[in-house]
């Protein structure tokens, strides 16, 4: 007996499609591309490894043994921005230099020597050679130029003078290139023109520009919107911050690490103070910088963090302690420090034989806070007329006061100056005191003094 039933047939999906092959021969059609091979991002510790393989075998120019090495988690390649390799092999070394000098032709020994390069070439040779006479890219001189002015000057071919089509070809920050053909059959000559020098297939001006916004405090987002006001060509600011992380923060480290120790002397003057992220009692981060009062440079930074000490107002005395235990670990001792008003730091210091000054800025702005309080009650308001004098004597009594052996004698004297401001706005001019009896200026025009009811 046979069997019957129902014969179900595999049916396709509407969304299947026949695979098609890609030929395998030449016969046949193209050959099968071959597969992208993925390129593994490089991680810092290879970049580090590299840098350190670079600094071991060469020195960076312009550092010695004697100066101290630089700082090897401080510098970077600069071959990161193009995702090149640093190569030891035609002395490329790629630092944090801005400023670098074009490469020697000392790597082109092994060429054709009957070679003669074209014509054309002429402007890459002569900024070659502008760079190796010493000219720094800092120190040339910088213009803004219109698109349609700097097209015009290609509209001729320079070889046989003919017209020419001109294009720019790429844009980069403040960067452009500029290609011209040359429309002759006959010549066909294509020039290529770059404002701007590289190094390291970077252009300088771009690394140079986010430099100088850096270093003069410039607002990044107020700067770049300035710029683009008036439709100048310019770079991102995740560009700038791309910069200051890779090129200026490391050369600055660098810089100011092998720079530092040439100021540093067996007895110093210093001045400091605490720069919070935020006011008041609510700091996160603090950094306490070092300044030497005689030579105006700074010989020290340290960053605090709130969590290292009980509460916010301890910050500024932990960089303090810190900032003397590295100075002593170079040598140094500090003979007078120049602080605000912070009531810890006092008390610490009169344990030290550091003799300890406070800042006359301070002093002056508390001084001119408490003036300006009085002079909105109704009956002091004279008062308000005489605060940029009352100011103007603070400082005058820090100026004209010099500091001898005899310490608490230059402190009483500080001390009657400052009273005799009481006696001055008054109109009187003698004072019963023994080291300043009367003010040292002549005689005065008639002014508005203030009368001793209305104190």
């Amino acid at each position: 007996m046979q069997k019957t039933g129902v014969v179900v047939k595999p049916r396709l999906k509407t969304d299947a499609y026949p695979t098609i092959k890609a030929p395998v021969s030449e016969e046949e059609g193209l050959p099968p591309q071959p597969k992208k091979r993925k390129v593994r991002p490089r991680t810092a510790a290879c970049r580090r490894r590299e840098v350190e393989r670079i600094l071991i075998e060469e020195e960076l120019p312009g550092t010695s043994s004697a100066q101290g090495q630089c700082p090897q988690s401080a510098v970077y390649s600069s071959s990161e921005e193009t995702g090149g390799s640093s190569s030891n092999e035609d002395g490329d070394k790629r630092g944090i230099h801005l400023y670098k000098e074009a490469d020697s032709d000392s790597d082109h020994d092994d060429a054709d020597p009957n070679y003669i390069p074209h014509e054309g070439s002429s402007d890459e040779e002569s900024l070659t050679d502008n760079i190796e006479s010493g000219e720094t890219v800092r120190g040339q001189r910088k213009y803004i130029v219109g698109q349609d002015e700097l097209l015009s000057l290609f509209d001729r071919c320079r070889e046989c003078g003919s017209q020419a089509e001109k294009k720019i070809i790429r844009e980069c920050g403040t960067a452009v290139e500029v290609m011209a053909t040359c429309t002759n059959r006959a010549c066909r000559h294509v020039f290529e023109w770059s404002n701007q020098p590289k190094s390291a297939n970077m252009f300088l001006f771009n690394i140079l520009l986010s430099a100088a916004i850096l270093v003069s405090g410039c607002c990044i987002t107020k700067f770049l919107r300035a710029l683009r006001f008036i439709n100048i060509a310019v770079f991102s600011d995740r560009t700038f911050f791309y910069h200051q992380k890779w090129y200026l923060l490391p050369a600055t480290s660098c810089i100011f690490a092998a720079q530092r120790e040439k100021h540093f002397k067996s007895e110093m003057n210093v001045s400091c103070d605490m720069r919070c992220d935020s006011p008041g009692f609510t700091a996160k981060f603090g950094t306490y910088t070092t300044i030497d009062t005689d030579t105006q440079k700074v010989i020290h930074v340290e960053v605090v963090q709130k969590d290292e000490c009980p509460n916010s107002p301890a910050m500024e005395l932990e960089g303090l302690k810190r900032t003397l235990s590295v100075l002593q670990g170079y040598g140094v001792t500090i003979k007078r420090l120049v602080s605000d008003r912070h009531s810890s730091i006092a008390a610490f210091l009169k344990s030290t034989t550091i003799i300890h000054y406070f800042d006359a800025w301070h002093i002056a702005k508390g001084i001119k806070k408490k003036c300006i309080k009085a002079s909105n009650n109704k009956e002091c308001d004279k008062i308000g007329k005489w605060i940029p004098s009352i100011i103007r004597m603070v400082y005058w009594i820090g100026n004209t006061t010099q500091e001898t052996e005899d310490l608490e004698a230059d402190g009483e004297l500080r001390k009657q100056k400052f009273q005799s401001i009481y006696n001055h706005i008054r109109g009187i001019h003698n004072h019963e005191t023994t080291l300043y009896p009367k003010c040292l200026h002549g005689e005065l025009e008639p002014r508005d003094y203030i009368q001793p009811s209305k104190l």
